[in-house]
């Protein structure tokens, strides 16, 4: 009789230990996946900002391409460029670019903003779970602490 509440005891001891260090590992594991999905993110950040910059560079060559071509077009046709409503059309263009130039560069920055919170959250997520995966494993060391305790009393004849 005590050979098999010895056994059971035991089984249940190593049942407990093993759910807690299973429930570590998972929690280490998790961590890991969640910093490495930070890195990304973080990567994404920078090639978000790299991004907006590259768009911002075309747009503003394109619009010197276009005020060109709208220079050469109105000189063709004999119109003096930099007077009057060719002059306003030329700086109209300008402006144009100017702003899709500046655009391209805010949704840069908020891409790479909202990349580097993502990569923020993943931290805190992998905090998070190797947090309860120590705390499952201390939980699981109190449990095993109990079972012998209270197993203890039955064999020594106790409680």
């Amino acid at each position: 009789m005590v050979t098999a509440a010895f056994i059971g005891a035991s089984l249940q001891l190593g049942g407990t230990l093993l759910g807690g260090l299973a429930a570590d590992r998972k929690g280490e594991f998790d961590g890991a996946i969640a910093r490495s999905n930070a890195r990304l993110a973080r990567i994404r950040a920078t090639r978000a900002t790299e991004r907006g910059q590259q768009e911002a560079d075309k747009i503003r060559l394109d619009t010197k391409q276009e005020i060109g071509a709208a220079r050469a077009g109105a000189a063709a046709r004999g119109v003096v460029v930099d007077v009057g409503s060719a002059r306003a059309g030329v700086e109209d263009i300008a402006d144009a670019g100017h702003r899709d130039a500046m655009q391209a560069l805010i949704d840069g920055a908020r891409a790479r903003a909202a990349a580097l919170q993502d990569s923020e959250n993943q931290l805190a997520q992998a905090d998070a779970a190797e947090k309860a995966g120590k705390g499952k494993l201390f939980k699981s060391i109190l449990e095993s602490g109990a079972i012998v305790s209270s197993k203890w009393a039955t064999f020594s004849g106790g409680v």
